[in-house]
């Protein structure tokens, strides 16, 4: 029996071995599936524990960067908000909730046309809508606001437009700058430049501002007046040259290189109180100024500009020249005086000496002058020392110097002249003198003739007194010897005034 139940059993395990044989591969594929999906799925998880720390990381980052976005806004100088496509504010920062007098959650509440000034709320919109028509991305413009109190303050406005990825507006974002006091102070420095040139229109002085080339920049309308020039006209320095031309004291030519602009870009250095005479256009009268001059740097870097200031003084110019004529002028004969004569002859006399140079002097006296006047009258005296003064200026050389020192006497420097042209320039004037005939009454005339005195300088130094001194003496020596003649100074011998009348 126990042979028999296991050799039933042998059977049944053979023919269940023979049975499960077949289903040995499927299971083992199945094994090896099922591994094979463990390590995958072991795969997939680690793929996805680190895409779920990279989620919480970038989630991370987002807040942190939100919520830097949020400080740097809050804490920027200017204002920033965003704004709804409606207008309505989303966000603001504490600038602009501080300038515009609200808080930040009061102007949530808010949209930017009630905080726009009516004025420009048009404009504003206009551009509002070109971004959302795409037409522009963004704009900028000087915009006014009304703060929660009513007052106006005037802001630089910038707006851009934020899209979503299909193209769809989102919201607009805008930076708002308060430049009031920049506007103030602009209409502060407008006003002050308007007072400025509106003094400088007015003012009668003349203002001229020049390049550092030389060039007009600038002339008020005095010194347009005064000089010449077209206001506010720029001119290059050869054009300004030829419009106008600058005299000395004395009359001639100023070198262009010493014309006040250019003595100050040369020396450096501001000029003062310096007097010039001023030429201009194709007139020959001339206006007298008193100028100065200085440097002003440029709102250019590296360039100057000259400014110079001119007081017209032609009025007491010409009345101290007037003053300075009388002065050393005889009213009656145009001549110069006695003083003038002193004044000169001895710096002549030096001038002379300096170069070796001969000045002579003449000394001239009208012959029997009191007869003139006892029988013709003063009146006629005085005709008679005019013509005098009048054959000198037309005889005499524009270098020598006639002057009357006194009465009917006579004096003339002769610079640069030696004795013998000294005695042909008195022989020619004793000549043309006695050949003058002077109506008098009833139709009859008169002549005269004078004496003269001529003395020459020598090598050895003299004063003005001694050879004025010596052409008297010789002056003398010629009215002894029968008047009506001239007389060189070193051949004459002393004699008395008396002896000589």
């Amino acid at each position: 029996l126990s042979a028999g139940v296991k050799a039933f059993t042998a059977i049944v395990s053979i023919m269940t071995a023979i049975l499960l044989w077949h289903l040995v591969p499927i299971v083992s594929r199945y094994l090896d599936d099922v591994k094979q999906l463990r390590d995958e799925l072991g795969q997939r998880n680690l793929e996805l524990n680190a895409a779920l720390r990279l989620a919480q990381k970038r989630e991370l980052e987002t807040q942190q960067s939100e919520r830097r976005f949020r400080l740097t806004q809050s804490a920027a100088p200017i204002g920033i908000a965003i704004v709804a496509i409606d207008g309505r504010f989303i966000s603001a920062n504490c600038a602009l909730a501080n300038m515009l007098g609200y808080s930040e959650e009061e102007l949530t509440e808010l949209t930017f046309q009630a905080v726009t000034h009516p004025d420009d709320l048009a404009v504003d919109v206009a551009h509002s809508q070109a971004l959302l028509d795409g037409r522009d991305s963004s704009y900028s413009m000087e915009k006014r606001y009304l703060n929660k109190y009513g007052d106006i303050l005037t802001a630089q406005l910038d707006v851009s437009l934020l899209r979503d990825e299909n193209g769809q507006p989102v919201h607009f974002i805008s930076m708002i700058q308060d430049i009031s006091a920049k506007k103030r102070a602009e209409q502060a420095l407008r006003r002050s430049q308007a007072k400025f040139e509106n003094l400088l229109e007015n003012l009668p002085t003349a203002v001229v501002v020049c390049r550092d080339d030389g060039g007009l920049e600038f002339c008020n309308p005095t010194a347009s007046k005064l000089l010449g020039l077209r206001p506010q006209h720029k001119m290059n320095p050869g054009e300004l040259a030829r419009t106008w031309a600058l005299l000395k004291e004395d009359g001639s030519a100023l070198p262009l290189q010493d014309y006040p602009v250019n003595r100050v870009i040369r020396d450096k250095q501001p000029l003062q109180n310096e007097t010039v005479g001023i030429r201009s256009g194709a007139t020959k009268q001339v206006k007298w100024a008193q100028v100065n001059a200085f440097s002003m740097p440029s709102e250019i870097p590296d360039e100057r500009q000259i400014v110079m200031v001119l007081n017209d003084i032609t009025q007491r110019k010409n009345m101290l020249d007037n003053l300075e004529h009388q002065a050393r002028t005889d009213a009656l004969t145009g001549l110069f005086n006695r003083r003038y004569f002193m004044s000169n002859i001895n710096s002549e006399l030096a001038r002379a000496q300096r170069y070796e140079h001969t000045v002579s002097v003449l000394m001239i006296d009208i012959d029997h002058f009191k007869r003139i006047n006892d029988q013709h009258g003063h009146a006629v005296g005085d005709r008679v020392l005019a013509l005098l003064g009048d054959t000198c200026k037309s005889i005499l050389r524009d270098i020598d110097i006639p002057c009357r020192i006194g009465g009917e006497e006579f004096a003339v420097i002769l610079p640069q002249c030696d004795q013998q042209p000294a005695e042909r320039t008195a022989q020619r004037l004793r000549i043309a003198l006695a050949e003058i005939r002077l109506p008098v009454a009833h139709g009859e005339t008169i002549n005269w003739t004078v004496s003269i005195g001529v003395a020459t300088s020598s090598k050895h130094p003299v004063s003005g007194v001694e050879l004025l001194q010596q052409a008297d003496l010789a002056l003398y020596q010629a009215k002894r010897k029968g008047r009506n003649q001239v007389c060189l100074a070193d051949k004459a011998q002393p004699i008395s005034a008396q002896q000589a009348s």
